[in-house]
């Protein structure tokens, strides 16, 4: 039961980290965020994964007008959600490398 676990796990982290947001803000948009470089079972790449998502997901979910409370309140809540999503996938992805697996990128969607 845990190698199935494992290998579902490990196929979900594959697939890539997808991000959806309220359709508020502009177009869509995805960014792959790549981590073979990272060694994900270290504080220290695992930090810098991190990082890497939190540009992405600011990429993703784009800017505001600071006049213009509603898109700032749009732009808000897809990070807040982005970020909330994002979190699993990347904890996953850490996880998978802890038990050996190399996975490449993810990607982070609006």
């Amino acid at each position: 039961m845990r190698a199935r676990n494992g290998f579902a796990k490990t196929m979900l982290a594959a697939a890539g980290l997808i991000l959806t947001s309220a359709p508020a803000l502009a177009s869509d948009r995805s960014v792959e965020v790549r981590y073979e470089d990272l060694d994900l079972s270290s504080d220290s790449g695992a930090s810098t994964l991190q990082q890497r998502v939190k540009r992405a997901v600011q990429k993703v979910c784009g800017r505001a007008d600071i006049r213009n409370i509603t898109e700032m309140q749009d732009m808000q809540r897809c990070r807040n959600e982005a970020s909330a999503r994002s979190s699993r996938d990347v904890a996953l992805a850490m996880e998978s490398a802890r038990n050996g697996e190399r996975l490449a990128s993810l990607t982070v969607e609006k």
